[in-house]
């Protein structure tokens, strides 16, 4: 629904600024399509610890998740632009860009039993594959300078509401230690945790361009931009419905008080901030 009552907002906003049948009658409306790629390489890490115990064994539990963009990301954009001068206008834009993530989960245990024993072990679970797709509405105003009598240099900047799906996937490790009748134990467990979150994003984009009169109605143009967006803070939930006693033999059904003690305490910040290069034609209506 908030999804929804941001589109009507962007429609509103544009039928103001770039009225139809003012478009229609201008004599200088450019639409414009360039290829794009992501230059640098967005990583979140994910670190803690858990340290605790009980009357006969103390026990530190270490987790960490490191989520790395796989390849580079190249994606089409488009635009339009309505020069309203010489060299001043609004543009508005629109991409839509899908990153690929690894992300690999770490897990150290380490516990001192009551008579100073002490073991450890530890587990990873690599190359979980997640996605991100960030996708920008920008609207704003350019300035161009003409450098010669057919090339010139634009600078533009404006407000950017980016629609973002987040899925990341993940384990955990989690240990329990129990009193028996002959015995103490302790186990451990492998869970699996992900994040799923839908958001619209409200930030600001500015650019600067190089552009190349090649016909009557064409021009090439490279430029570099970069979207300013907040930093979200998203929850790891743990979505294993059974889990495996490793030193029996049986599967246990998780005990919700269980999964709270870990859902909800592990998150990942998510950069939504990046930086674009890219090249494309315009044509000038």
């Amino acid at each position: 629904m908030k999804m929804k009552l941001e589109m009507k907002l962007i429609l509103i906003i544009l039928i103001i600024v770039f009225p139809i049948n003012t478009i229609l009658e201008a004599k200088k409306l450019e639409l414009n399509i360039d290829l794009g790629v992501f230059p640098l390489k967005n990583q979140s890490d994910t670190g803690l610890n858990w340290n605790w115990d009980t009357y006969f064994v103390d026990v530190t539990e270490k987790a960490s998740i490191i989520n790395n963009i796989q390849n580079k990301i190249v994606n089409i954009s488009g635009g339009l632009r309505w020069m309203i001068k010489e060299n001043f206008g609004f543009y508005l834009s629109y991409s839509s860009i899908n990153y690929n993530i690894d992300s690999n989960s770490y897990y150290d245990l380490d516990y001192t039993w009551f008579d100073g024993e002490y073991d450890s072990m530890s587990a990873d679970w690599l190359k979980k594959e997640g996605r991100i797709n960030f996708t920008p509405y920008t609207i704003g105003i350019l300035f161009r300078k003409p450098i010669s009598a057919s090339s010139s240099v634009v600078i533009k900047g404006g407000l950017s509401l980016v629609s973002t799906k987040t899925n990341l996937y993940g384990k955990v490790g989690f240990a329990e230690a129990f009193e028996t009748d002959t015995e103490y134990r302790l186990n451990w467990y492998a869970l699996d945790i992900e994040i799923s979150e839908s958001e619209m994003l409200k930030g600001g984009n500015i650019a600067l361009e190089y552009e190349k009169r090649i016909a009557m109605s064409f021009d090439y143009y490279i430029g570099i931009e970069y979207f300013f967006l907040p930093v979200k803070n998203y929850k790891w939930k743990v979505t294993t419905e059974l889990f495996y006693d490793q030193i029996g033999e049986q599967t246990i059904i998780i005990d919700p008080d269980i999964i709270h003690e870990v859902d909800g305490d592990i998150t990942t910040d998510i950069k939504f901030s990046n930086m674009r290069l890219y090249a494309g034609i315009r044509y000038y209506f």
